[in-house]
């Protein structure tokens, strides 16, 4: 099995601009503008010559971005060139991230594949212009030669940076515009979807969301993501692994034989207006001043903050802000409550910007769209005011704005939602909508007991530590149960 290798932009910057400092080529690297490191680095990617000192001990930021090429090379020559397959720059911005790590591989001898991931919305906005720069740079199409291109998109932090809505759409507008990109280049390539199990990560079923697919966007096929929760549910058994696979082939088979067709420009205008809207909208709630304390005091952000269940801290360095928070604790933190926030909110100011009527032809006929909204009815699904205003009375927080604005704004969106597609919430998936409320009885008593564990330890000092392994089962047990948590 190849594995990847993945490293976030700023580490491989970091160590390219010391490498190119210790051999004199340039001090200040990572204080050129962009167009001086593009020339500095076509230049570099024409010689053969290592940067690095023979002998000289690598710095802590170099052995951090070329101790794992090493490896990758030991693997290879232990196992051949299938133990290693591409290396993906996270939070790739400009071509010059993508050209760094080839700079990485040459001092270890290693020839690499590098694939950007564009994780934010302005990342997602700028990728198509990103691509067809560097795909017109001869060093870099000679390192190509006649590969696909991978290009990997985040659905996290672009749900987290405009919501539900605004992302899908930026998703689904970059896969049709890097296409565009690479079919002019002459350039095969493959989309690799980095999604999450929850709907405001990219979840849902695989067979629907590769249906969902823009047209002519399949072309070497197509790379997923599978994390958490849904390995075990997915693969723990053969008979389960064999039947989710056969789904995902499936819809790989319908999407990739649709021919590229330009959409009906009123869908895409409809579509453009309802992501503006809705990422205004999403805005406004999450950059309001009370924001953050009314979050930080009805989910339990800071108890899973402190649980030792994930492989990365919940907030990248700096201070305490939303946009430093990840992904993955900020959509469990919303499912562990119930309110499900990042699967819907928004969705009701984009779809009054579109028109029920409009909505209506665009969810009869458009597979994009009725993902959109049959993901959107999971969410809902999904959520239980009741229980969230549990969770709203932590601290006192019932009678917030807040409080009181989420309230009515599910309410409108689930009536918005089913008024759309002319049924209750799952009324078209019968078994999901069966599964749900035989789940809901046993999740509903953990619930209660998590309620109360937030309560008593916050009311104490140190009471985290006195009610820390409870908070974790809990924490496990709505997640086990409710599915599709992050």
């Amino acid at each position: 099995v190849s594995l990847d290798v993945r490293e976030h932009s700023g580490q491989t910057g970091a160590a390219v601009a010391e490498l190119l400092s210790a051999a004199g080529v340039e001090a200040d690297y990572l204080g050129l503008p962009e167009h001086a490191r593009l020339e500095l680095l076509t230049r570099e990617l024409r010689s053969r010559r290592p940067l690095w000192p023979a002998g000289q001990a690598l710095t802590d930021t170099l052995e951090t971005a070329i101790g794992p090429l090493r490896e990758v090379q030991s693997a290879v020559a232990l196992a051949g060139p299938r133990a290693f397959g591409r290396y993906v720059i996270s939070m790739a911005e400009s071509v010059s991230d993508v050209l760094e790590p080839l700079l990485l591989a040459r001092e270890v001898g290693l020839a690499i594949l590098p694939v950007p991931l564009f994780e934010t919305l302005d990342d997602l906005t700028r990728a198509p212009q990103v691509v067809w720069e560097l795909l017109s740079l001869p060093e870099y199409r000679a390192v190509l030669g006649g590969s696909v291109q991978e290009i990997m998109l985040g659905y996290s932090d672009s749900n987290k940076d405009a919501g539900f809505l605004a992302a899908n759409w930026a998703l689904h507008e970059a896969q049709r515009n890097i296409s565009d990109v690479c079919r002019r280049a002459g350039v095969r390539w493959r989309f690799f979807h980095g999604r999450g199990t929850s709907i405001g990560r990219g979840g849902g079923p695989a067979s629907r969301a590769i249906l969902g697919q823009p047209a002519g966007t399949i072309d070497a096929g197509l790379r997923i993501t599978e994390q958490g929760e849904a390995l075990a549910d997915k693969y723990s058994h053969p008979v389960l692994a064999r039947r989710n696979l056969e789904q995902a082939l499936y819809g790989l088979l319908l999407s990739a034989a649709r021919p590229a067709a330009p959409l009906p420009d009123e869908w895409t205008d409809a579509m453009a207006r309802a992501a503006r809207r809705s990422a205004a909208a999403y805005r406004e709630l999450v950059d309001s001043e009370d924001f953050l304390p009314f979050f930080e005091q009805v989910t339990p952000i800071h108890e899973i903050a402190r649980l030792n269940i994930a492989s990365r801290p919940v907030r990248r360095p700096g201070a305490p802000t939303l946009g430093n928070l990840r992904a993955i604790p900020w959509v469990m933190s919303w499912t562990q409550n119930r309110a499900n926030l990042p699967g819907w909110f928004g969705l009701k100011d984009g779809l009054n910007e579109i028109g029920v009527e409009s909505a209506r032809e665009m969810y009869a006929a458009w597979p994009f769209f009725r993902t959109v909204l049959d993901n959107a009815q999971m969410s809902l699904a999904k959520s239980d005011p009741l229980i969230f205003d549990e969770y709203l009375r932590l601290n006192g927080q019932g009678d917030h704005r807040l409080a009181r604005m989420l309230r009515q704004e599910y309410q409108d969106t689930v009536a918005l939602v089913q008024d759309i597609v002319g049924a209750e919430l799952l009324a078209n998936e019968p078994r999901l909508k069966e599964s749900i409320s035989l789940r809901n009885p046993y999740i509903d008593p953990i619930h209660r007991i998590q309620v109360e564990l937030l309560r008593r330890s916050r009311a104490t000092e140190g009471g985290l530590d006195e009610f820390e392994r409870p908070l974790l089962l809990s924490i496990q047990g709505i997640a086990a149960g409710v599915r599709n948590t992050g």
